[in-house]
Parts: C-alpha cells; sequence; structure tokens
C-alpha cells in the first residue's frame, strides 16, 4: 500500500466500500466489524480525505488455510440518486419500498 503523504486521496466526496477480510483459520474468530474499524482509520488520508465520507459499507469474512491474513477492497464513489434520472418534472420523488403505487 502506498504510504501516507506520497499522494492526494483517492476521492474527496462520498464512497462507497467493499472489504473482504481473508483471515487464516486458525485465529481467534473476530466480528466482522472489529476486523475493518482500524483499516477504515488506516485508510483515511490515502484512499478518502475522512472515514466520515464512507456512506456505504459491505463487508465479509472468508476464512482459508494460510498463515498471514489480508483484505480485498473495493472503493467507488457515491452518486446522487438523482444523476440517473432520465425524466425530470420537477416534483418531490416518490420513492416507496414494499408497496405498490396506485388503486
Amino acid at each position: 500500500m502506498t504510504r501516507r503523504g506520497t499522494h492526494s486521496p483517492y476521492v474527496d466526496g462520498p464512497i462507497c466500500l467493499t472489504v473482504i477480510s481473508v483471515v487464516p483459520t486458525s485465529r481467534r474468530r473476530m466480528d466482522v466489524d472489529n476486523l475493518v474499524k482500524g483499516l477504515l482509520d488506516s485508510l483515511q488520508g490515502v484512499m478518502y480525505v475522512n472515514d466520515s465520507q464512507v456512506q456505504c459499507l459491505t463487508t465479509r469474512r472468508v476464512g482459508y488455510k494460510g498463515t498471514e491474513g489480508y483484505y480485498l477492497i473495493s472503493a467507488r464513489a457515491v452518486h446522487d440518486y438523482g444523476a440517473d434520472v432520465v425524466f425530470d418534472d420537477g416534483e418531490s420523488p416518490n420513492i416507496v419500498v414494499g408497496s405498490r403505487i396506485g388503486p
């Protein structure tokens, strides 16, 4: 990984991360949230300016028979939900989850 301070952060806006923690099966099993806390802090100033930019986080723990653990990280910018809107009638959007609109 690039050392801190050698380049500007990857992104300065909202970011979505996917983290896969690959851990040896011989080690004590840790909670997945504890596996990524230190990682998110260490990426601050390298991948993003501040870890408060992380708006979406998906994480998994995967065991393997090796002796050293590592992380696989995928990062993508978060775009405003309206960025994909083709038609905008000027009204507030109706966002409905699990229901039917109409009669």
